[in-house]
């Protein structure tokens, strides 16, 4: 695995209506390699997310969107949160 010395940027293929008009999303990767940038193209505001909490946070609407009695199987497990 490559670490992130500099900021590195993609256009995804998802789209989001912004001013009536749909602009693909930017995602960029900040240096050391724990920020996550997101914004559209043609905008200039960016929004960051830590990297582990993004992580934590899917997995909690992963575990969320399972059925009640799978949802209580992984809660049962305890995840171990560094």
């Amino acid at each position: 695995m490559t670490t992130v010395n500099r900021k590195i940027r993609r256009e995804t293929a998802a789209a989001v209506r912004s001013a009536g008009t749909l602009r693909p999303v930017i995602v960029s990767l900040e240096p050391p390699g724990r920020t996550i940038g997101l914004r559209l193209k043609g905008t200039r505001h960016t929004y960051y997310a830590d990297v582990e909490s993004l992580y934590w946070k899917l997995v909690k609407a992963d575990v969320e969107a399972l059925s009640p009695r799978r949802r209580r199987m992984v809660r049962g497990m305890r995840l171990k949160r560094y």
